[in-house]
């Protein structure tokens, strides 16, 4: 199966290097138009990964192309990338998608972000049969690894690591402090919710005021709308800072901070980043990185389940390669038998159109010949149903394609 991803981590790739190589919807339909090439590719893009899913691609010359896009060097790729095959990409995807990979173990987010991602390859053409059941599947094993493991029990995300942070900051009790949250995306949705849940006051900033209203409508009173042009009044003023946006450049800048007689926590949840890099002592930026220490608490506490989870999905690899395997030959037996059908009824009409055969007795012939068919595919029939448990069955199904050209 010519499945192959080529993945940009947390694991193996700096905030830096994300940053640079981070897409927007708009990105990546942008970029798989201007460089479409045979074969079906998923671009996952989020604080934590970048990852092109791909089946029956180059991924050499995928390698190229976002070298020509981003501007960033063959080499750095080359060195950053990690790239999964066949087996290997499918066990790595699954990992994915059951949170396994994840900053924050068990975190569910993923999932909605990998079928959006899916989703938007899907309505531009990028995809067509294979990627499409590798997210069927993979939904499935996502499934089945949280249902059977304690990995999504008390399960954190980023956001409520955040505001762990921020708890500690504060010795563990915000409630009734304010703080600030600027974006009002899926992040912040998760952090407001979070922060309203310990009682905390929030000043939400968001360019779109309409998007900023249905989450202060279904947060409830605790969350106060303020015009985005008052950020440098609200950063100068509140201790605690949440910037969570989908800007492509820095929206706090070191030139919009004052001194102030206080202490202040920002946390940057952004990629690319929010807060312009500086140094002042008295404000400590944490960035989605800096959160990991956190993060790593719950991986301990979750360190077996994570060991079953992985093997569940050894499990499930092999049930995926015969489920593919299933769906590739019962077409293949569909078409075997359309094949003799249309042969025999060619060669009926044309013996009654020379008058070798009566018409009186094509009907009667027609039958004959179909049942003489289907007798003769019935062990062959089978014998294709039984291939899908064996190792070679994509070579075996690709020979009778092209033997019999269909």
């Amino acid at each position: 199966m010519p499945y192959k991803i080529l993945s940009f981590n947390h694991k193996n790739n700096p905030l830096e290097i994300r940053e640079k190589l981070n897409f927007n919807n708009e990105n990546i339909v942008d970029f798989l138009s201007k460089f479409r090439i045979d074969g079906e590719v998923v671009i996952l893009s989020t604080c934590n990964r970048v990852e092109f899913i791909t089946y029956n691609l180059n991924t050499h010359t995928l390698l190229k192309n976002i070298e020509k896009y981003l501007s960033i060097k063959l080499s750095t790729l080359n060195d950053l990338a990690q790239t999964f095959e066949n087996t290997n990409a499918i066990k790595h995807f699954f990992s994915v998608i059951s949170s396994l990979e994840s900053i924050v173990l068990g975190e569910t987010q993923i999932v909605s972000q990998i079928k959006k991602s899916f989703e938007l390859s899907r309505n531009h053409n990028f995809t067509s049969l294979h990627l499409p059941r590798l997210l069927q599947y993979g939904l499935k094993v996502s499934s089945d690894v949280r249902n059977q493991t304690q990995i999504s029990k008390n399960s954190v995300s980023i956001s409520s690591v955040a505001v762990d942070f921020a708890k500690d900051f504060l010795d563990d009790d915000i409630g009734g402090f304010s703080a600030v949250v600027i974006g009002a995306g899926s992040v912040a949705k998760l952090l407001i919710k979070n922060l309203v849940k310990n009682k905390v006051n929030v000043i939400l900033v968001n360019r779109t005021l309409e998007n900023a209203k249905q989450i202060s409508d279904e947060m409830g009173e605790l969350v106060r709308i303020v015009s985005y042009d008052r950020i440098p009044e609200l950063i100068n003023r509140y201790r605690i800072m949440f910037s969570c946006t989908s800007s492509p450049s820095a929206i706090i800048k070191e030139s919009m901070i004052t001194e102030v007689n206080f202490n202040r926590i920002w946390f940057d949840l952004a990629i690319p980043r929010d807060i312009e890099n500086f140094k002042n002592s008295k404000i400590n930026v944490l960035r989605i990185d800096d959160l990991k220490s956190k993060s790593n608490e719950n991986y301990q506490q979750k360190q077996e389940q994570t060991k079953y989870g992985y093997k569940l999905i050894e499990e499930h690899l092999n049930e995926f390669s015969l489920w593919t395997q299933s769906l590739e030959i019962e077409p293949l037996i569909k078409n075997l038998r359309l094949k003799a059908k249309d042969s025999s009824l060619k060669e009926i009409n044309r013996f009654v159109n020379k008058g070798y055969i009566s018409k009186d007795y094509q009907e009667e012939l027609e039958k004959l010949l179909h049942a003489s068919f289907n007798n003769f595919l019935h062990d062959a029939t089978k014998k294709l149903k039984n291939i899908s448990t064996n190792q070679k069955a994509d070579t075996i199904v690709e020979s009778i394609q092209e033997v019999f050209d269909i």
